[in-house]
């Protein structure tokens, strides 16, 4: 009997695939990333948001009002904070200046400001604004535009209204509703990208990108009002008058970083950014009170003219905590 030794020989690739595997596997890790972004400076151009003055009277039950507005933002620039991008926590983001002292030498001192945030609003703001009210509920609509700078910067709303249905010559309404307002804004920021990679057998690597962005475009976000009217409505009377409650919460600053002006070099060759996005969100919340009058010349029109102060109660600008709101509305009513 003959026995045949079988040929024992491994190839290159039955050693190479093993080896490969093992190094998958050992090179398996979770990855966990932290984006923080920090704005260094930024402004922005457009409108506070202006709730519309309903009044209650008898001609404007089962009726639809159309009001034209038109406000004066008066006092035309606020400056602030913005939210988790404070100054004084990121002073390493503002430049050195150097000073030379009495006694020879120098000292170095960074120029921290106190503010990086700047409102800047147009002076004349208008808008339309219609309201359907029946039984003691009304549903409203509106839209607005501003003018800044060449920028056209258009605003809308949808609210409920409830208001009384007694016929005492002291009327109540309450508004609630959702608004968006257009702002332009021009904002440098830097985000820093924090990736800690935990490798499959032990051990593991952090590393840090940095990078910096410059972004200059328009942006809507919904914010939100709420406005609680008390007005006279005695026919016998030439003028009436009316005062209103305000809450408006507005976002100021809503965007995600896009144009990155700094890029990563190896030698002569770019390297591919691993830096994350973080969105950036900081908002305005004012208190206010208008006071004003309006007057009724026929069952159809009705004028309304008042001034609107507003406070800021989140803390957001330093210098200047009020607003002066000055408006006119012209309102034409049909019944139904």
């Amino acid at each position: 009997m003959i026995y045949t030794r079988a040929n024992m020989r491994t190839t290159p690739a039955q050693i190479l695939l093993p080896c490969a595997a093992l190094l998958i596997i050992a090179g398996c890790a979770t990855t966990e990333q932290q984006v923080k972004t920090i704005v260094r400076d930024a402004a922005v151009e457009g409108p506070i948001f202006s709730p519309p003055v309903n009044i209650v009277s008898d001609n404007a039950k089962q009726s639809v009002t159309l009001s034209a507005h038109a406000t004066v933002q008066g006092i035309s620039l606020l400056n602030g904070r913005v939210e988790g991008s404070e100054p004084s926590k990121s002073d390493w983001l503002y430049p050195v200046d150097t000073m030379r002292l009495s006694g020879g030498g120098v000292s170095l001192r960074r120029q921290i400001p106190q503010y990086n945030l700047s409102w800047q609003r147009p002076d004349v703001s208008a808008g339309m604004h219609v309201d359907f009210a029946w039984g003691s509920t009304a549903l409203s609509f509106g839209g607005s535009l501003a003018e800044s700078r060449g920028s056209t910067l258009l605003g809308w709303s949808a609210g409920l209204g409830f208001f009384s249905r007694e016929t005492s010559n002291f009327r109540m309404r309450l508004d609630i509703g959702v608004f968006g307002q257009t702002l332009d804004y021009d904002a440098r920021s830097v985000t820093i990208t924090t990736t800690t990679s935990t490798w499959l057998f032990g051990g593991q690597t952090t590393t840090i990108d940095t990078a910096f962005y410059h972004d200059t475009k328009s942006e809507s976000s919904i914010g939100y009002y709420g406005s609680l009217t008390f007005n006279s409505a005695n026919p016998a009377w030439p003028v009436n008058f009316f005062l209103q409650g305000n809450l408006i919460a507005q976002p100021i600053l809503s965007y995600t970083p896009y144009t990155r002006t700094t890029v990563d070099w190896l030698l002569f060759f770019p390297v591919e950014s691993t830096s994350g996005r973080g969105k950036v969100s900081t908002k305005a919340v004012f208190l206010g009170v208008t006071p004003g009058i309006y007057i009724e010349p026929s069952r159809s029109m009705v004028l309304t003219a008042g001034v609107r102060c507003l406070f800021d109660v989140s803390e957001t600008f330093g210098e200047t905590h009020s607003v002066i709101i000055p408006f006119v509305q012209v309102g034409l009513r049909t019944g139904f």
